[in-house]
């Protein structure tokens, strides 16, 4: 089972979602010349899930929560299909659990039910996805690392799982695991999750956001334990968001802004109260927030600055272990049109290729299936 993360350290243990991060926040999809494979992937904690052009969905890492669908795995070296989940429109993944939307806008979770991210009482893990009961006409989720959420075609968003810090948009109970309308949020646009915070886009553009907020991530431009629904000032109409673990990016017309925990020394200070302009890094096309890093895509190349412990920026070894300030290109990707990371993981979308993935691979989270600990080199992603 899970065990839950130290908030106060969120700025060096913080979970990248894609995702949360990246799949929430709705990426453009550009038309891949000669690819094949995954249309959209979002990537946990050690493992990562892929929606296949025909509805189905493949996972690959850690297994021994049912991530990737299998009660008797240890570990996915490569992406394996989950059963029962078909006519698929979006994957999401959490820590060690993950979520799918259907296309009849119900909702189906397997891994990891510790706090009920599963939408059922009962702890214990499931390797099959089951329907979430209570949700109809979803349009889009978001998972943070053990809560989830979920975009209603009315605009209402109701949430379920962990709530130590108010996840679920409420100061009580302290996890739940029927879905619940947040409250005092207006009707909302899109959706996207961090690892204890959540935030939506509001009909006028504006990003509201509730949860955890100890670099003030969840927009209440001081740190707190955690926050009700509140506005991001100095943010309205962005075309992506991201979320990480205690901060929040932000980019309109290739402009990227964060606010929350400065962690990756993008700029002076350890701590933005509202969205900063980041200078180093211009033209943005994509970016993804991660556990200890940021990347983005600009001109079709994807540069990505942060802790590099892991081979996370795929640089050369004397750069491992420190905090690179100034965002570095991946070598050999200079036709990418997304990116995304996972906990110790990253992938980008090339036009050529399709997916390619590098990083930390100890728990085959890296899924390209090789034996390394670590995989420098982007590689793609078997399919």
């Amino acid at each position: 089972m899970s065990q839950l993360p130290n908030l106060a350290a969120a700025s060096l243990a913080c979970l990248c979602l894609i995702s949360a991060s990246s799949t929430s926040a709705q990426p453009t999809r550009q038309p891949l010349a000669r690819a094949s494979g995954p249309t959209q992937i979002s990537m946990g904690n050690d493992f990562g899930c892929g929606l296949d052009p025909t509805g189905s969905v493949k996972c690959w890492g850690r297994c021994s929560d049912g991530e990737c669908g299998s009660a008797n795995l240890r570990a996915a070296p490569t992406p394996r299909t989950v059963d029962g989940l078909s006519n698929i429109t979006q994957v999401v993944a959490g820590y060690s659990f993950a979520c799918a939307l259907r296309g009849d806008g119900k909702v189906l979770c397997w891994g990891d039910n510790e706090y009920g991210q599963l939408g059922v009482d009962n702890p214990e893990t499931r390797a099959r996805p089951q329907v979430v009961p209570g949700l109809d006409e979803i349009t889009e989720l978001a998972l943070g690392s053990f809560h989830a959420c979920a975009l209603r075609g009315d605009g209402r968003v109701l949430c379920w799982g962990l709530n130590t810090y108010a996840n679920l948009g409420t100061p009580a109970p302290e996890k739940r695991a029927a879905a619940a309308l947040v409250p005092r949020l207006p009707r909302a646009t899109h959706l996207w999750a961090g690892q204890y915070h959540t935030c939506a886009q509001d009909q006028r553009g504006r990003i509201r956001c509730w949860g955890g907020s100890s670099n003030g991530q969840a927009g209440t431009r001081r740190r707190t334990r955690s926050a009700p629904v509140t506005r991001v000032r100095g943010l309205r109409n962005p075309e992506h968001v991201e979320l990480g673990g205690a901060m929040g990016c932000a980019s309109t017309a290739g402009v990227m802004s964060c606010w929350g925990s400065n962690i990756f020394n993008s700029g002076p200070g350890a701590f933005w109260s509202t969205p900063q302009t980041l200078s180093r890094i211009s033209q943005v096309e994509s970016m993804a927030v991660g556990r200890r890093n940021l990347c983005a895509v600009s001109g079709g190349r994807v540069f990505c600055w942060g802790v590099n412990d892991m081979e996370q920026l795929a640089v050369p070894t004397q750069e491992r272990g420190h905090i690179v300030s100034d965002p570095m290109a991946v070598p050999g990707i200079d036709d990418a049109v997304e990116v995304v990371i996972g906990g110790f993981a990253q992938c980008a979308r090339r036009r050529s290729v399709g997916w390619v993935c590098w990083g930390y691979n100890g728990r085959a989270g890296v899924g390209v299936g090789s034996s390394a600990r670590l995989v420098s080199v982007p590689t793609p992603l078997p399919w």
